[in-house]
């Protein structure tokens, strides 16, 4: 192919690249670890997912939020509501996440993407 996936993984951190560098926002980006490519502000969001099917969809909206924006536990629930809310989703937060439709599991993946604010999202064949 014309190497899109490869220049997705790269962004992402999830593929180490052989040849030149990767700048995000100005900055350059020296490991291949998601986590690093998250906190310079890329964000990807894959086609097949990444929502832990055991957790709430409340409790996979909070694994990713950044600890200095995260509501309180207790208030967890009503804060997943209402994020989802203001996007003009109505999905239950209480069910897990492996009893949503796989439409309602995209959405949520993508909604917690852009709560994130990233300077980069990717949307790699999201529907």
């Amino acid at each position: 192919g014309s190497g899109k996936s490869t220049l997705v993984g790269i962004v992402s951190g999830t593929v180490v690249r052989d040849q030149g560098e990767l700048v995000i926002a100005g900055e350059v980006v020296t490991s291949a670890r998601p986590a690093v490519s998250q906190r310079h502000g890329a964000i990807t969001v894959f086609q097949d997912g990444s929502l832990i099917g055991e957790l709430t969809v409340a409790q996979n909206l909070f694994l990713g939020t950044d600890p200095a924006h995260r509501p309180r536990f207790g208030r967890m629930e009503a804060w997943a509501q209402e994020l989802l809310n203001s996007y003009g989703f109505d999905i239950d937060t209480t069910l897990r996440a492996s009893a949503l439709p796989p439409g309602d599991r995209q959405l949520v993946e993508i909604v917690r993407a852009v709560a994130a604010e990233p300077k980069v999202l990717i949307l790699d064949e999201a529907t």
